[in-house]
């Protein structure tokens, strides 16, 4: 298995990640878009080989998320009741299953042991000659991989939503913990902006400077199609305001959001 990639539809997040070097998706982020309000449910309707676990490292601990195969996506999306449903496999089968196919991460094969031995020889005989020049170009990337380890640490809003998730199946069964109310709870908390806005689920300043958040650029698409969009990372911080916040709620029998009466 790979790491699990995020992509951006509209204002909802959708995880992929390579199996066996096979592209799927997370079943949760799935269901989330196509309006499927029981995943459990939709996922038994599938078959063995259009499903599985994958298990990843969290703030609490390792958590087993489920995924589907292609074809399990094309399943959901049959199932699905909303009109969007067609836009939205058009979008994962033009823009989003293209793009994990050309980062070259589609079925890879593994390098033999002789043939890496090979690389990391002609590696050190490099940098034994060009030992001043490489020191002095290592200082930016040795700055990045500071970068990457603090992000290590970054999770987003809807990964920490499907931990409230597990938590309330144990801890408050009859409670129902939506994505679109923990992100609701996050805008009240001035974590992310919420509303009719074109900054809809983009961080506060508040946010940024209180150290809550982090903002991540990507660019997804293609040529005439290629854009940038931003995505908010909870830190440490960001991701205990917005956890201590719902666990309060859950525990005392109240909904993780509850929209203000105008």
């Amino acid at each position: 298995m790979t790491e699990i990639q995020t992509h951006i539809y509209e204002d909802e997040e959708v995880r992929t990640l390579l199996v066996d070097g096979q592209p799927c998706f997370i079943a949760n982020d799935l269901c989330e878009v196509l309006g499927l309000a029981n995943p459990r449910t939709s996922l038994a309707l599938l078959d063995e080989d259009e499903k599985g676990v994958h298990t990843m490292d969290t703030l609490g601990g390792d958590q087993q998320m489920a995924y589907v195969t292609e074809a399990g996506m094309y399943s959901l999306v049959l199932r699905s009741r909303k009109p969007e449903a067609k836009v939205f496999k058009r979008w994962l089968t033009h823009e989003v299953l293209p793009e994990i196919r050309r980062t070259g991460m589609y079925a890879v094969k593994p390098k033999t042991l002789e043939e890496r031995a090979l690389e990391i020889v002609g590696e050190l005989q490099s940098v034994v000659a060009n030992q001043a020049q490489e020191l002095e170009a290592a200082r930016p990337k040795v700055a990045q991989i500071d970068m990457y380890r603090q992000a290590e640490g970054l999770q987003t809003i809807s990964d920490l939503a499907n931990q409230l998730q597990v938590w309330a199946q144990s801890n408050a069964p009859a409670a129902r913990v939506r994505h679109q109310d923990v992100f609701d709870l996050a805008g009240e908390l001035h974590i992310i902006i919420r509303g009719e806005t074109v900054r809809r689920n983009q961080a506060t300043a508040q946010a940024v400077k209180a150290d809550w958040v982090k903002v991540k650029e990507s660019i997804i698409g293609s040529g005439d199609r290629e854009r940038v969009v931003f995505s908010v990372r909870l830190t440490h911080r960001g991701a205990g305001r917005l956890w201590d916040a719902a666990i309060a709620r859950l525990s005392a029998g109240e909904p993780i959001y509850r929209k203000k009466a105008s």
